[in-house]
């Protein structure tokens, strides 16, 4: 009888090769995985900038009064937000100036759209921006960067 000196286990290629699949596999992986996260959080400031443009609205609504030129309503009232490390801020546009008056119209006791435009942004720390814009209709339009982690935001 004679023993067998077949040792079994992995060659030295054959662990090599592993090694070159599992990295290839993560190259295609992990981009993948960290813009799905940028977006993530995208969406959430997206949420929390359009929970603020409810409040400025429903409080304008509500007191009838220009929910930027207000002490009521004011951005000021909201603080230096963050989520998500997104830097939330309100910027009038050209024709809401704050707090410039008369920006906001009342008529018939209830607030009209007049000419108050303003803008909810949410700034990313790559300082990308994903805003809401009120538009003087008093609708708001969403925008994003065309390109990129965040094009499909909005």
């Amino acid at each position: 009888m004679t023993k067998s000196t077949h040792k079994q286990g992995f060659t030295l290629i054959e662990i090599i090769v592993g090694l070159i699949i599992v990295g290839i596999l993560a190259a295609i992986a992990l981009p993948n995985l960290f813009n799905n996260v940028a977006r993530g959080r995208a969406s959430a400031a997206l949420e929390t900038i359009s929970s603020m443009k409810s409040e400025l609205e429903g409080c304008a609504a509500m007191n009838n009064i220009n929910p930027l030129n207000s002490n009521i309503c004011a951005p000021a009232n909201y603080g230096p937000m963050y989520t998500n490390g997104f830097n939330i801020s309100i910027a009038t546009t050209t024709e809401g100036q704050y707090p410039g008056a008369g920006a906001f119209v009342a008529s018939s006791g209830t607030p009209s759209a007049g000419n108050l435009t303003y803008s909810i942004l949410a700034i990313a720390p790559d300082s990308e921006v994903v805003a809401l814009t009120r538009n003087t209709d008093g609708s708001f339009t969403c925008s994003a960067p065309a390109q990129g982690v965040y094009a499909d935001v909005c």
